[in-house]
């Protein structure tokens, strides 16, 4: 209850961008950057459960430099679920330990299911992504399906704390069979059967609570109130 996701409003239908994490309260998002689009001109909401309808994006704040982003909604009172939130960050790193992880993987033109996703991390690593965000990232056993980016990713011993936000699913492949044969004009050839492995891809938390803590104590109005959210940029603590 303490995952929605983050649409663009268009003219006739809204588009799933990403998952999104709540974090200590109601009105406080977590996701991953690349799930916040450059286009000015689109409104952005979230969807959160138990809530009435969509809730619009008021301010965005993006990392320097990792793939991660900081959403601020417009406050409700009474909060509907106030207590389920995530209550803060979770820095242990374990070879091999268990995650929980939930989102909402693209599927159709269907209203978006939320799902619940469980595994180990593999390792630990420097992660640059396609564009360029370099990142300490934590490699998935499972894949990340389209949509599951920005959504929460908890160790199984806390799963009320952050550990890491998804931010991308990465393919690798192994050679099952080889075979190499020699055709009647004495040509060599190969033939290789693979077998696809997706791993997704993680953006941990480790190191960044502070960040994360002078973003939300920094906190700015809405801007000029003309719908659409602010984008700023904070950069990491001194």
């Amino acid at each position: 209850m303490s995952t929605g996701f983050v649409a663009a409003l268009g003219t006739d239908r809204s588009s799933l961008l990403g998952s999104c994490a709540i974090f200590q309260q109601r009105h406080i998002l977590l996701t991953a950057a690349h799930c916040i689009p450059d286009d000015t001109a689109l409104e952005l909401v979230a969807v959160l459960p138990g809530d009435v309808g969509a809730r619009r994006i008021r301010e965005v704040v993006l990392h320097p430099a990792a793939d991660l982003a900081v959403a601020f909604l417009e406050p409700q009172d009474p909060e509907p679920l106030a207590p389920q939130v995530f209550t803060d960050v979770d820095s242990t790193l374990t070879e091999g330990g268990d995650f929980y992880a939930f989102g909402y993987p693209v599927e159709g033109t269907g209203k978006p299911v939320g799902r619940f996703f469980k595994g180990h991390f593999q390792r630990y690593f420097e992660y640059e992504d396609s564009s360029g965000r370099n990142y300490f990232a934590g490699e998935l056993s499972i894949p990340a399906p389209g949509g599951l980016s920005g959504g929460p990713v908890s160790a199984a011993h806390s799963p009320n704390r952050l550990a890491a936000i998804v931010t991308a699913n990465v393919e690798s492949y192994v050679i099952v069979d080889s075979v190499s044969e020699v055709d009647d004009d004495g040509k060599q050839y190969r033939e290789e059967s693979r077998r696809v492995i997706s791993y997704g891809i993680a953006a941990m938390l480790t190191g960044h609570g502070p960040w994360i803590r002078s973003v939300i104590d920094t906190e700015v109005a809405a801007g000029d109130g003309g719908g659409f959210p602010l984008r700023r940029e904070v950069p990491l603590p001194s």
